[in-house]
């Protein structure tokens, strides 16, 4: 719970940082790049669909997502609810598998690692399977 509570809080803090504080050094660094422009093309073509997918599956850092959202159009109340809601199973798994890794039980920590790769191999899939769907829409 502590851990979610503190994601929350820190990637609202950087959006907000982005977004209001530091947005030209923010966009000078990464507003060029192409996970930028995917993302804000996402956001404004698709809405809350690209925050689920790059939060969902953790291919993109998300430190770096944290502030390149605040240079999106996406409202702050959306981003910060919908991203504390998507990298919830994330979280759990790694809290678990940190607290199985910590006390000593191997065994628990191999079958909450192939937990992990099964989750996030189906989220993947199941990312994929929605998104050309709504191609085809």
């Amino acid at each position: 719970m502590y851990t979610a509570i503190g994601a929350c809080l820190g990637l609202s803090l950087a959006f907000l940082i982005a977004r209001y504080i530091a947005r030209k050094p923010i966009e000078e660094k990464f507003g060029k790049t192409e996970a930028f422009k995917k993302i804000n093309e996402g956001v404004k073509n698709e809405g809350w669909f690209i925050l689920a997918t790059t939060r969902l599956l953790p291919v993109f850092p998300f430190g770096i997502q944290n502030y390149v959202y605040g240079l999106t159009p996406i409202s702050f109340i959306q981003y910060s609810i919908l991203s504390t809601i998507f990298i919830l199973p994330g979280t759990s798994v790694f809290v678990l598998l940190a607290g199985a890794v910590a006390s000593g039980d191997m065994k628990t920590a191999v079958k909450m690692s192939i937990t992990a790769s099964l989750i996030f191999f189906a989220l993947t899939m199941i990312t994929k399977v929605i998104a050309k769907k709504s191609k085809k829409s």
